[in-house]
């Protein structure tokens, strides 16, 4: 068990009934943990919030949101002042729970590593810029990280930080030095790799469709020794009064088409799946989709059609790769799909593409 003050746990219940978001804008959760980053390196953070027009308190009050525009503008600022890799995984190795607020607390109070993964996953957009998605097979379970905007000059450090940090964060939880099985990185090979094997212990992978940490089974089945089922209860209730009040404020659109991503392997997700991942039933999803003049069908579609001409025309993969990446088991049915998307053959396409 551990402990968390009374007014810490008063001072949360009531900043989930006051928090305000402003529906005209697409709001988000900064990660605070990199403000610490800019101070380790002597960085004085509320001035740089001043120069960017951001009110500083958002640098010591993890319940202030900030608009995208502002979220790139602090990271932009932040991986051009600091613009050392090797830094930021060794700052990515010392981030403790605790660091991470309410997920952090969350993660503390459950049984074992797999519920402390899943709940970070549901809960990891409350307190930061990311979204991370948990899928359990057979023999072992698939952890992919997303960032809001992975083609920016600072998502490889983003991706480098939330991976490791998930890592070292899973070793402080369970007092084990457990290793992955292996690591994918959608990002080029850089010249710091030597700096991947001590953390990781385990075969990486570069320029893959995901970024993704494996891991065996057994290790999610690991015990944590702080757990306590009722500070869970608690946690986990403040942190769904977030993330229904985030979610409102926010494009549901959104959040379909990036669960619809992570699901798109190997299978055509169903709407009741995808419903389940955003926490939310069918026909609530259905309903919201309509206020904003779509529909679930509509947005796979255009999912799949987007990853296979970039599947296609910029990866190496073969085509039944990229045909069971976009959830197509009969390959004859994904040619099919593409000539209606594009008017070509995957293969021509290709062709063309890299004339």
């Amino acid at each position: 068990m551990f402990f968390v003050p009374t007014r810490v746990l008063t001072k949360m219940m009531k900043k989930n009934r006051d928090k305000k978001f402003d529906k005209s804008k697409k709001t988000y959760a900064f990660p605070m943990i990199i403000f610490e980053g800019l101070a380790e390196k002597g960085i004085d953070v509320g001035k740089m919030l001043v120069s960017l027009g951001i009110d500083p308190i958002i640098a010591v009050n993890p319940e202030v949101y900030v608009t995208k525009k502002e979220y790139d503008d602090i990271f932009s600022y932040t991986f051009k002042a600091v613009d050392d890799p090797v830094f930021w995984i060794q700052f990515a190795k010392e981030i403790k729970p605790q660091s991470a607020g309410i997920l952090g607390y969350t993660a503390m109070a459950c049984e074992n590593l797999g519920a402390a993964f899943e709940k970070i996953a549901r809960y990891k957009e409350v307190c930061s810029g990311s979204r991370m998605v948990v899928r359990r097979q057979d023999m072992e379970t698939v952890i992919s990280y997303h960032i809001f905007e992975d083609d920016c000059f600072y998502s490889t450090y983003l991706i480098e930080i939330g991976i490791i940090s998930l890592i070292f964060i899973g070793r402080w939880l369970t007092k084990k030095e457990f290793a992955a099985a292996r690591v994918n990185f959608k990002f080029s090979e850089p010249f710091y790799t030597s700096e991947y094997k001590p953390i990781f212990n385990a075969p990486v992978f570069f320029q893959q469709p995901q970024n993704e940490i494996i891991f065996k089974n057994d290790v999610l089945d690991y015990k944590i020794d702080t757990a306590d089922k009722n500070l869970l209860q608690t946690f986990t209730d403040y942190a769904n009064g977030i993330l229904d009040k985030l979610n409102e404020s926010t494009h549901i659109t959104d959040g379909v088409k990036n669960t619809v991503r992570d699901l798109l392997k190997g299978e055509s997700p169903s709407i009741e799946k995808t419903a389940r991942k955003l926490g939310m039933s069918r026909r609530t999803l259905q309903r919201r989709l309509q206020e904003e003049g779509t529909t679930y069908h509509a947005i796979l579609e255009e999912e799949r059609k987007s990853m296979a001409m970039s599947y296609v025309g910029k990866s190496q993969l073969n085509i039944s790769e990229i045909a069971y990446l976009i959830g197509f088991l009969d390959l004859s049915s994904f040619y099919r799909a593409f000539k209606r998307w594009t008017g070509a053959a995957p293969q021509a396409y290709r062709d063309e593409y890299i004339r």
